[in-house]
């Protein structure tokens, strides 16, 4: 199972950097097909709220679409197009937004016709409905549907199609005035993996035994639906105008619908107190700190600090820069759960009020929970990922912009199944897109 979860073999070469040469020869594809990006118009009045339609079409220059290991790559471009449709409605106690769009993703396969069979649909459906929002209980019922075919979580290097669904209620309570806040929320989430189409198994690589003649194969999807439950309690107080302090508890139950015996269910407290909110005209800082649990009975559990540091600073009126650090604790399918640590940055700015510039970085050091099935090496598994995204967009027109980005991801991991190689790839995505928004 581990061989096809965590690095499936599609051979290839080339070299990471060399899509920004493609970019040339894709600009005029993308702007003939015009594609997405941030631009406004002014919709049709439905009723009482507005309709937006957008049409568009993404060009890519990916590196390894597969997420193959180091040494086995390949690329390919992606051709993408995508109508959305937006609807809008606002009232002093009524708000509505709802988001739909379907994108079809199709590759070329010029270095292989391999990765012709990554061409897929995909797609999201949100909606968000806002009750009795300037009273002293607002609430919020939220719905979105994910159609995707990307790597589905932090335990899988490889793309896999599943559709996702997260549900959720928040309400809040602003007694006395709105110096004090209480917030409540609820989320459900449930991932479920295409049963065909998707990677499979033999029994035999898990276990580490000789091949059985005319054993069956078994879809890697067993493992990987996932449901969670994500109740959640804050209180806030506003010492001030712009800052204040805040209790919060979260819980993450999860557990596994279609559990092949790979998989744990658990709960998770998550519980933190901080500080949020502007020191000064230009600098304003998130600071929390708490503890969290696994609450598992074995000695593979996790029990330790968790926490945030975050801190925004405007450079300009149209620049900004942003540093933090992340600390937290997961569920994940196939290693029951992993402790994350993410230092990250981002800068933005807008130029000449048409042009914006977005930098981002993080790296992220994950530590695994051991293997639920014992089949398989329980040794410590250890996963770093580093990601950098560099973008840019122009809006020509309030209903035209173009966009361009690069986006890396490096990821190395020194845990090895039985036979397998590990799971140490890159990626490096170039697109060029354009909008046309109504």
């Amino acid at each position: 199972m581990l061989r096809h979860a965590l690095a499936p073999h599609r051979p290839g070469e080339r070299n990471a950097w060399h899509g920004l040469a493609f970019i040339a020869g894709a600009l005029s594809v993308c702007v003939a097909s015009a594609s997405a990006a941030q631009a406004q118009g002014n919709g049709v009045l439905v009723g009482e709220g507005r309709l937006h339609a957008q049409i568009g079409a993404e060009t890519h220059e990916i590196f390894n679409p597969g997420y193959q290991l180091r040494g086995q790559e390949t690329s390919d471009i992606m051709l993408v197009v995508k109508p959305k449709a937006t609807y809008e409605l606002g009232s002093d106690q009524l708000t509505l937004k709802s988001n739909a769009v379907v994108e079809y993703r199709r590759y070329l396969g010029y270095v292989t016709k391999d990765t012709t069979g990554l061409s897929t649909f995909a797609g999201t459906f949100d909606l968000a409905l806002g009750l009795n929002q300037l009273g002293d209980v607002p609430v919020t019922l939220a719905e979105q549907v994910v159609r995707a075919a990307d790597a589905g979580n932090q335990s899988i290097t490889t793309p896999l199609r599943h559709t996702s669904s997260t549900t959720g209620i928040s309400l809040q309570v602003k007694p006395g005035g709105g110096a004090l806040l209480f917030d409540a929320s609820y989320g459900l989430f449930y991932d479920r993996y295409d049963r065909s189409g998707n990677p499979a198994y033999l029994p035999s690589q898990v276990y580490g035994t000789p091949p059985v003649p005319g054993e069956a194969p078994v879809p890697i999807a067993t493992n990987l639906d996932t449901l969670r439950q994500t109740p959640s309690v804050k209180s806030t107080w506003k010492f001030l105008p712009r800052t204040g302090l805040f209790l919060e508890a979260r819980g993450v139950l999860a557990s596994y619908p279609g559990n092949g015996g790979a998989n744990q269910s658990m709960s998770i407290l998550l519980a933190e107190a901080g500080a949020v909110g502007s020191v000064t005209g230009k600098l304003s800082v998130l600071l929390k700190a708490g503890y969290g649990d696994t609450f598992l009975s074995s000695t593979d559990n996790f029990r330790s600090v968790i926490g945030q540091a975050e801190l925004t600073y405007e450079l300009t009126s149209a620049a900004k820069l942003r540093v933090g650090f992340l600390r937290t604790v997961q569920p994940v399918t196939l290693f029951k759960y992993f402790a994350l640590m993410r230092p990250y940055a981002e800068f933005e700015a807008m130029l000449f009020g048409t042009t914006a510039v977005q930098v981002k970085a993080r790296y992220d050091i994950m530590d695994f929970g051991a293997p639920r099935l014992s089949t398989i090496p329980q040794t410590s598994r250890h996963d770093a990922n580093l990601g950098a995204t560099l973008a840019v967009e122009h809006r020509f027109r309030d209903w035209l912009s173009v966009s361009l980005s690069d986006t890396l991801t490096l990821h190395s991991s020194q845990y090895k199944a039985n036979n397998d190689a590990g799971a140490d790839y890159t990626v490096n995505d170039v697109m060029l897109s354009a909008a046309l928004l109504y």
